[in-house]
Parts: structure tokens; sequence; C-alpha cells
């Protein structure tokens, strides 16, 4: 429609962000003048094709927005989804604003920000900090004066990362209350269990950090008139050159550099005891919580164990080494919703998770549970999610086949019945789920032949 037309790639970037974020495979908007402009302003009008939808495209579902219709958002503690409009929810006080990450922190945003912000001074009870999304923006705004306007106006810049978002800093104080541009807000991710971390726009952020409480930005007036500018600083040195002798490259890693654990070929038979029951939208962070203790850990698996599953059952992680070769998760609804859906694979199938059985999936989590060898089935009838309790042991056989075909037969040892479930795989998902995952897969396509 010709509301797209309007959107900079830095709007569709937001909008493509948070929709992974509330289970969105994938969004797509059209290369267009948008697009060209974008490229052209960092010298790579050369690399701009026109790519869009086919006239006579067909689709499963059509959803029409009025983005005239479309007031300031804010999202509730603790999930991206859980949205209401800023004019129900404004005047909840706040002690905390951050702007930045890797959902709203590009040029455009932070120059918004600034638009608003400047000549005024934050409110006394706000801490403010920014992070800008890559060295190139920040030094896009150091030379437009953007920067200027937020350090004076009392913010404080951090540096390009994700910082504040994944609890590295700034964690709000117990029971705070934080705006943030970022686009995750899990109970206990900003590094404070008990904080309230609300999830708005560059927009909604400067106005409140004005005020000192939520609040909606159409209270400034008229939107703010800025320009981008037709280029952007370059800076040749920014990456790493490909090497041009890789066979001559060594890869020194350090003592928290571990190797990524495999799973194992699919079996003919499979017993797994259900290790935990869990129930509806069970997120990324619960299976393996975000925060400074973590990041240091992502290329160490085997030091991540001691905190799989610790929001959800603190106890678990001393059970990994009496845990049998083999076990389940069963689930409701929605499991895997969220960010650092590998980890969240990686990390309990290197301990023996080999099948999650759920009502539902979030749809970028059950891919990685395929990735890295672990079979997610759905309950062909949601009723039999409340027949299997923790501890109840779960027989599959001819696995192969059954995988084949789609439906996959459950027997309940332990209660003495059968239930139905159904995978819906793709014929490449099939391939991967027999070789025990992507990476063996590769491994077995691309080794030499003896």
């Amino acid at each position: 429609g010709p509301g797209v037309s309007c959107l900079s790639v830095f709007d569709r970037a937001t909008i493509c962000n948070m929709g992974t974020e509330t289970g969105a495979t994938s969004s797509l908007f059209p290369s267009d003048h948008q697009t060209y402009r974008f490229l052209k302003s960092f010298g790579r009008n050369k690399d701009w094709m026109a790519l869009k939808a086919d006239e006579n495209a067909t689709y499963d579902d059509m959803v029409t927005i009025n983005l005239s219709e479309i007031e300031p958002l804010v999202a509730m503690p603790h999930s991206p989804d859980r949205v209401k409009k800023v004019s129900e929810v404004e005047g909840i006080s706040i002690t905390q604003i951050a702007i930045g990450s890797c959902t709203n922190s590009s040029f455009k945003d932070l120059t918004i920000a600034a638009h608003i912000l400047k000549g005024k001074t934050i409110h006394p009870d706000i801490n403010l900090v920014v992070s800008p999304g890559s060295r190139r923006t920040l030094s896009g705004i150091a030379e437009s004066g953007t920067l200027a306007s937020l350090i004076h106006a009392g913010a404080r810049v951090l540096e390009n990362t994700c910082g504040p978002c994944n609890g590295i800093g700034q964690s709000p104080e117990s029971g705070g209350h934080s705006l943030r541009t970022h686009n995750r807000n899990f109970k206990g991710r900003s590094g404070t269990q008990d904080a309230h971390v609300y999830l708005a726009s560059a927009e909604t952020a400067a106005a409140s950090a004005l005020f000192g409480c939520i609040t909606d930005p159409r209270k400034m007036g008229s939107y703010p008139a800025i320009s981008l500018p037709e280029s952007f600083p370059a800076h040749p040195d920014m990456f790493i050159r490909p090497a041009t002798e890789p066979e001559r490259v060594t890869v020194s890693k350090g003592p928290n550099i571990k190797p990524i654990p495999l799973s194992t070929p699919l079996p003919y038979r499979m017993l797994s005891p259900v290790e935990l029951k869990l129930g509806d939208h069970i997120t990324t962070d619960h299976i393996l919580p975000g925060g400074s203790h973590m990041l240091a850990l992502r290329s160490n698996v085997p030091a991540s164990v001691p905190y799989v599953f610790s929001r959800i059952d603190p106890e678990f992680a001393a059970r990994a080494d009496t845990l049998p070769e083999q076990w389940a998760v069963v689930a409701g609804e929605n499991y895997g919703q969220g960010s650092s859906r590998e980890h969240a694979v990686m990390v309990p199938m290197s301990i023996g998770m080999k099948l999650v059985i759920a009502r539902s999936f979030a749809r970028i989590y059950r891919r990685n549970l395929i990735n890295f060898g672990v079979i997610p089935l759905v309950f062909q009838d949601p009723e039999d999610y409340h027949k299997i309790d923790k501890n109840d042991l779960l027989v599959l056989n001819d696995l192969e086949k059954q995988i084949e075909a789609d439906t996959v037969k459950v027997f309940n040892k332990t209660k003495n019945f059968s239930f139905m479930t159904r995978g819906d795989f793709s014929f490449k998902e099939k391939v991967l789920i027999r070789n025990g995952g992507l990476l063996n897969y590769l491994k077995f396509k691309f080794s030499p032949v003896s």
C-alpha cells in the first residue's frame, strides 16, 4: 500500500526486528526508492535493484492497517507483545530510560530523540542512557550535532552494544521502572529480577525523559521535521578484511571458547522420561537466561549448563549429572518465545534433551530444535497435554518411518496410554532430523570420501 513507501529503511528495520520478537519467522519489504536512498547514502547505490511481490501474488491472509490510525504504543512488563496504547498507561512513574540497542538505535531514531530534547533538560529523577546502533551511527550523530543535543539534555552515551538490553550494566534498582526502546523486556533480563521494564519508541522515550513518567509524545506538538543526510561517514577500516590465504590462518581460541556440541543421528527407538512439564509462553530467557553472567559464556556451552531452566526450576542444573541419556520436555502454547534461541537449544541438548512435545512452538525456536537434532512434536489433540506429568516415561518406536509420515505415535509407559503427535516437517527438516541436526548433516555432506 501507499503507506509502505513513506517508511524509511530505518523504520522498516524496527518493524522487522519486533516482528521476530512476537513470533514472525521473517518480515519482507519491497526494495524501492527508500532502499535506493539508503544504499546510496552509504555509497552502495550500485548494489540496488528493485524487488517487489508479483502483481498477481496470492496470500494466505491479508491484514489492512491504516497508518494514520496508529497511536503510540508501549509494551508492558514482561513481554514484547503485551502492548497497550501510551494514552492508556500515561503517567506511570519511571526512573530510567534507555534509548538504543539493536532496535531503535539508528541515525533517524537518535536524531528524533535529540530533536525532542534539544534545548531542554531531562527530569531530575530520570537516568537517560543512549546506545548508538553502530560505530558509523555514532560518527554520524557526532558530525550532525545530534550527539551534542543528547548530552546537553542530560543523556549519558554508552558504547555501541546490546548493553542494558541484556543486563550488561544499567540494571534498574530493585522494583524500579525502566522505559526502553529495546525489543525484549522478559522478567529479569535487565539484570534486576523484580524490575518493571516497558518498551516504547524513541519518540515516547524522549518525551517521557522530560516529564519523568510515561508520556504520549504527541504532547510535544507536531512531529519533528528531520532530514536524513545524503551520505554517512565512511570508515574503510571498520571491518576486518577477508584473509587472502585462508588455508594459512590459525584460529586462536581462549579457554572460554569450547566446541559446539553435536547431537546424534535419529535412533530407531527413543525412551524419554519427561524431566520438565512447562506451561504456556515459556521464553528462551526462561530456558536460558540472559544477563552479564551468561553473555560471557556464549561460547562455552558446558559452563552454561548451571543456568539452564534456572528461572523455572532452580534445582534443575543440580540434576544434570543424573539425567538420562535422552529426556523430554512437555510444554504448552508458544514454547520458545523470544531471542537467544540457539543457546536455549544447544545447552539443554548437550545434556540429553532430545524431544520436546508442545501444544505449539515459537517458529524460530522450533527450527533451531531441528537444527540441533532435537525432535519438536505438536499434540494432535491439545487436551493430551493434561494427561502427561513430570517423570512419565515416553516411548517412540520406528522413528524414521513415523517422522517421514509426519505423525508420531507416543506411548506413555507410565500411564499405559498412547497419544498422537504431528511434526509438520518439510523435506529438508526431515533430512536434518535423520542426521541429528544441521552441523551433522554438513559434516557428513562435505567430509572427504576415503
